[in-house]
């Protein structure tokens, strides 16, 4: 719009700088004319002015219409200069307006490396995503999107020094979102750095303030951070309180809740075998927990249910820790309900 108006003011000063030289003409040729002529020449220049001059003699006409002639000129001259300016400044509008509405850098058509590193971390190609991944980065190192993509590339090949430093790079351009501090929890967390993991995983808690999953993805992995660092009763007990904390609070407020029940009675199973006072009551916990975590797994109907319910039985099997603390307190208690065939049921196969 604002480059149409400015094309109109450039037409009109054009076309009144081009009168207001005509008008000049006019003024010299009736100077110069001969006097048969001249007269002729004012009379109709007085009669296109709309002047009446015929009571005046040939000398005032003369002069009154080189006046009027002189005016006119000044006259179209300060509307042609004040037209140019608006149409310079309607140019300056129209081109500010492009530039701050266009895309950063070189965003407006994307490159050929952005596009394929996203189009190959879509279709979860991690190792040739990596490549192209590396070469956005290199041509745009100041955009967020590049760098955000080439970590998820790195986190998914299991290179997770390399994802970390470009999720903290992501950070430091300023898209220092809840998203990105869960993301450097869940990669502190694959690389054993339990402390930093929790940190950041708290970091992400209080910035989802208006992403309710978000919130309990990041407070269920703070949970599995003080519980890694308990190491089933080798650290310190303020961890193992801490975890429960962390499973209690998820399982109070978020969904879908059978992981945070499973691993609540993983915590007690864990206990009991370790209290001799308190034994009952933490087998009765766990139990009570595991009972609740398998009610929920079997009634979970999110996506890849089946292949969340093969994920829970295979994680709880009585091959790991967690599964063998389980396993012994549930043959204990329900000799004549296998836990191996409580698991399984959960799959789908008998009782």
């Amino acid at each position: 719009m604002g480059s149409g108006l400015s094309l109109i003011a450039f037409i009109v000063a054009a076309v009144l700088f081009a009168y207001q030289a005509k008008l000049k003409n006019r003024a010299k040729a009736i100077e110069s004319a001969p006097p048969e002529d001249r007269v002729r020449a004012i009379a109709v220049t007085a009669e296109f002015f709309q002047v009446n001059v015929d009571r005046f003699s040939a000398a005032q006409r003369e002069k009154i219409v080189l006046e009027q002639i002189k005016n006119r000129a000044r006259r179209d001259l300060i509307l042609a200069i004040c037209t140019l300016c608006i149409a310079v400044l309607l140019a300056i509008v129209a081109i500010v307006t492009i530039v701050r509405t266009q895309p950063e850098g070189s965003e407006i058509a994307e490159s050929r490396q952005l596009s394929l590193c996203k189009a190959n971390v879509l279709a979860k190609n991690y190792d040739v995503a990596e490549d192209y991944c590396t070469e956005a980065v290199d041509e745009q190192p100041t955009k967020a999107l590049p760098l955000l993509l080439l970590a998820d590339a790195h986190y998914n090949l299991g290179h997770y020094p390399e994802a970390l430093g470009a999720y903290q790079r992501v950070q430091a351009l300023g898209a220092d979102s809840a998203g990105i501090s869960y993301n450097i929890s869940l990669t502190y967390h694959r690389m054993g750095n339990m402390e930093a993991s929790i940190r950041s995983a708290k970091a992400a808690y209080q910035k989802a303030t208006t992403e309710r999953a978000l919130r309990g993805r990041s407070l269920y992995l703070e949970g599995d951070g003080e519980a890694a660092l308990w190491e089933f009763g080798e650290g310190d007990e303020s961890h193992f309180e801490k975890a429960k904390y962390c499973y209690e609070r998820f399982v109070a407020m978020h969904e879908p809740k059978h992981f945070a029940y499973a691993q609540l009675a993983c915590l007690s199973a864990v206990k009991a075998g370790q209290s001799k006072e308190s034994r009952i009551a933490y087998e009765e916990q766990s139990l009570a927990a595991f009972d609740a975590a398998l009610g929920a797994i079997e009634k979970y109907q999110g996506n890849n249910a089946d292949r969340e319910k093969a994920y829970f039985v295979n994680e709880y099997a009585r091959n790991g820790d967690c599964g063998a603390a389980l396993s012994d307190i549930w043959n204990r208690n329900r000799p004549s309900k296998g836990y191996e065939e409580r698991l399984l049921a959960v799959v789908g196969l008998p009782f």
